[in-house]
């Protein structure tokens, strides 16, 4: 997928003007497995986009453990550390395959939002989106069974428990990795709460403009 086509046909932009001036300062970039875009107290200097791939984000506990705060699958979702991009990054934000990233200089971001209402529009809708998710994840985490949550998993994350470590998945979904183990073998998972499932669908993230 060329930058274009990310633009237009993942982030819905379809403005000449604005196309022409984010074609001059992004890129779309190849990330191996296990590459960090951001680690923990960095100050983040780029906008960085799902193209494709597997991302996680993380923090240590009290005790040095890794916990899985988010994993991130949909093409044109942001895999930044935090929604204000002028602190230092509260996470570490980490490749779990072979990945494709749209890169943009946050000071030519921050440009372009002056310029352009649709870029504004854009960054509004990501900030709601990631506060929507971490709230149902928080939510779910509380209030229902590991069963409810690794069949909520296997509905919004298809495949990638074929792509990535199980350690992963059973930290994002605050269960432990024998728990996951018995979940992934077992014939069924039951789920007793219809609604569970459509807590959260990552709604597609194209602009309005």
């Amino acid at each position: 997928m060329s930058e274009l086509d990310f633009l237009r046909n993942v982030l819905g932009l379809q403005q000449e003007d604005l196309l022409a001036e984010a074609l001059t300062v992004c890129k779309i970039k190849n990330v191996p497995k296990g590459y960090k875009l951001f680690d923990t107290g960095e100050n983040p200097t780029q906008i960085c986009l799902l193209v494709n791939g597997v991302f996680r984000g993380f923090f240590l506990d009290a005790d040095g453990n890794e916990i899985t705060d988010c994993l991130v699958i949909t093409p044109g979702y942001p895999l930044m550390p935090d929604s204000n991009l002028n602190v230092s990054s509260s996470l570490t934000i980490e490749a779990l395959t072979n990945s494709l990233v749209f890169t943009l200089p946050i000071s030519d971001f921050l440009l372009l939002a002056q310029r352009h209402a649709a870029i504004q529009s854009l960054y509004q809708k990501m900030m709601l989106y990631s506060w929507g998710y971490h709230h149902q994840l928080k939510v779910m985490m509380y209030q229902y069974s590991a069963a409810e949550r690794y069949r909520w998993f296997l509905r919004y994350y298809p495949n990638v428990l074929d792509q990535i470590s199980h350690k992963y998945v059973a930290s994002f979904l605050n269960m432990t990795p024998v728990t996951l183990s018995k979940l992934i073998n077992a014939t069924s998972a039951s789920c007793s709460t219809s609604d569970l499932l459509d807590l959260f669908c990552f709604p597609d993230i194209k602009s309005d403009f």
